[in-house]
């Protein structure tokens, strides 16, 4: 198809490093049919997300983050929202003389944003939600202004139902589900060098906690499980992920300074790993002790490479996990919970290789890369006319 005739898609991402919103959206533009789409993306241009979209061959359009993330006091706030706007009609000055056909919105904090040049543009805007942080007046305000323009998409039915329960008018809406490429997270993959990196003893029962780290993602009661545990010599625990901003680097140094006063010698912490199929084929067993989640993304990981999962039984992870199906639920802000299922899994060797291979099942039947890419170009397919 020549290359006029494409539709365009603008996607705009706020964060520059990479969580599970991001990987999300990796795929997704891995997995467009390029013949037909033509993909932009605005993202701050530093960091890890940009140097994995140039290698996808994704042109990008490098941009402040567009967050609220961090900031301290209304002023802060104001001006935050201030030099968002300025950077919107930036971007759309920027973009006067290329077409645009859609915007896609990666994650909350560019919705207001995309809605906005949406309109500016007078392109279609799809809002993808991908947690359950809740919309404050001005967003709310701003997507009523703006509703005959937007299609919300959500990550989830437990997604879906935070925003209606929210007041957000879901009258043209779907659920597509996050996803898994299976070609990078199998059974077969190779385990990352973990345990030789950080001196894991290769007859120790790894534990793994992998996501943001921030306090809703349970990671002062994956903390406090070890040290209940710690008596046990044959465990080890690891917690991988980003910390974005100052709030969530602050909780770092917090969960350092708690593993140092529980004299937690097998404990470590990294903040961040590229090859995260690798992580979770390494670990013995995953947990995710999460106040609060749409459906995490990595649930899905672990049980595509055969990792056996524990999680908190909230509306999200039990969307996910069939309690002794294909994972253990447990009670939220319950480090002994924590430590009773750990110890139970590890001690029940057939119990892991049920639910790992129930997991692997549930996944491979319900959430692969081309099934989201099918649903989600049929929707731009749908949106795309009306305005051209």
């Amino acid at each position: 198809m020549p290359k006029d005739s494409k539709k365009r898609i603008l996607f705009i991402n706020s964060f520059a490093d990479i969580g599970g919103a991001e990987r999300s959206l990796l795929l997704t533009l891995s997995g467009l049919d390029r013949s037909h789409f033509e993909i932009l993306l605005a993202c701050p241009g530093s960091g890890r997300l940009s140097e994995a979209v140039q290698a996808l061959g994704v042109s990008m359009i490098p941009i402040y983050p567009f967050t609220l993330c961090g900031a301290s006091g209304k002023l802060d706030v104001l001006i935050r929202y201030g030099l968002n706007f300025c950077q919107t009609v930036k971007l759309w000055l920027d973009l006067r003389n290329s077409r645009i056909d859609l915007i896609h919105c990666n994650g909350t904090d560019a919705h207001l944003y995309g809605a906005l040049l949406g309109a500016l543009v007078r392109a279609p805007v799809v809002l993808h939600f991908r947690d359950l942080v809740p919309l404050n007046r001005v967003e709310k305000m701003m997507l009523r202004i703006f509703k005959k323009n937007l299609f919300i998409v959500a990550c989830s039915r437990t997604s879906f139902g935070f925003l209606k329960r929210s007041g957000v008018d879901v009258s043209c809406s779907a659920v597509v589900p996050n996803v898994v490429d299976v070609n990078i997270f199998n059974p077969e993959i190779r385990a990352a060098n973990l345990r030789r990196d950080l001196n894991i003893p290769s007859e120790d029962f790894l534990v793994g906690c992998v996501g943001r780290i921030k306090i809703a993602k349970g990671c002062f009661e994956f903390v406090d499980a070890a040290g209940l545990l710690k008596k046990d010599r044959g465990i080890s625990w690891i917690m991988v992920g980003a910390a974005i901003g100052s709030d969530e680097t602050d909780t770092v140094d917090k969960l350092k300074e708690k593993a140092r006063k529980l004299a937690l010698q097998k404990f470590h912490l990294v903040e961040f790993r590229d090859d995260i199929a690798n992580v979770m084929k390494s670990l013995d067993l995953l947990v995710i002790p999460s106040y609060r989640e749409a459906v995490p993304l990595v649930v899905l990981e672990a049980m595509a490479v055969g990792t056996p999962v524990i999680g908190t039984n909230i509306e999200g992870i039990a969307e996910v996990i069939k309690d002794g199906i294909n994972g253990l639920l447990i009670a939220a802000k319950d480090p002994q919970a924590v430590a009773s299922a750990v110890s139970e899994l590890k001690e029940d060797e057939n119990l892991r290789r049920k639910l790992a291979q129930s997991g692997l099942r549930f996944v491979r039947k319900n959430f692969l890369l081309e099934k989201q890419i099918t649903e989600l170009e049929k929707i731009y397919q749908s949106l795309m006319p009306a305005h051209r």
